[in-house]
């Protein structure tokens, strides 16, 4: 089977499989299911929200498990951490056809809003090129404040996500 024929999940796991088979290891019924809840991820997350889904599967895995398996995944390429406010550390899967992506981290709330503009990567790449420099992909991480919070006292990032469901998946 080619890649061009599996769904975008297949092809996370597949690319997860093929990472740890690289390093000599093998793809244990653990890493498949976080690797499995991380491939159907839309949002950016943070470990205890995966440690949350994943345990609905299989109740037995450890936070310890959560965090070695995105430490691989994040060598590999699969996902990518972002270090917001407070030492927060979130991640949020790559997305092969972005060759820049950015987000927002909002200074109120801390959630993490995804911010992909086709323009950046042209713009921003024409800027490292006139320096000098090629460009091996690209990642803006803005933070802000949330200015729905100032004037209402309610921050619209944090009700669009309960309204969406918020988490992974």
């Amino acid at each position: 089977m080619t890649t061009g024929s599996l769904l975008p999940d297949d092809v996370f796991l597949a690319k997860a499989l093929s990472y740890w088979r690289e390093k000599g290891g093998r793809m244990t019924i653990v890493r498949e299911i976080i690797s499995k809840t991380v491939g159907q991820s839309g949002s950016a997350f943070v470990a205890d929200e995966l440690w949350l889904q994943v345990r609905k599967i299989d109740p037995t895995i450890s936070m310890a498990s959560i965090y070695r398996t995105l430490a691989d995944l994040v060598d590999a390429g699969l996902v990518r951490e972002i270090h917001g406010q407070r030492d927060q550390r979130s991640f949020v899967k790559e997305e092969a056809d972005e060759s820049a992506s950015g987000h927002v981290i909002c200074k109120d709330c801390h959630r993490i809003i995804p911010l992909n503009n086709d323009c950046l990567a042209l713009r921003e790449g024409a800027k490292l090129r006139s320096l000098g420099f090629a460009t091996h992909g690209m990642h803006l991480q803005i933070e802000a404040a949330c200015e729905s919070l100032k004037q209402s006292g309610v921050c619209d990032h944090t009700v669009e996500e309960r309204r969406a469901g918020g988490g992974l998946v």
